[in-house]
């Protein structure tokens, strides 16, 4: 599946799914784009997700230093 057929709401799921995160511990904004009740996520948000599917355990350790 390319970038362009993925939905937001899949992109969303997606992201999600690959941080092992639970719904509760993701932004409401994220909630409302993965349930599409949201447009499409800004270009920036995009890329967030593209970062965490591709690398999900760096994206966490990068948040976690942060703290």
């Amino acid at each position: 599946m390319t970038d362009a057929e993925i939905t937001a709401a899949a992109l969303a799921q997606r992201t999600r799914a690959a941080t092992g995160l639970p719904q509760r511990a993701f932004a409401d904004r994220l909630r409302d784009i993965e349930r599409g009740r949201s447009r499409k996520p800004d270009t920036a948000l995009a890329a967030y997700f593209r970062v965490i599917l591709h690398d999900p355990k760096a994206v966490a350790s990068a948040l976690e230093a942060a703290e």
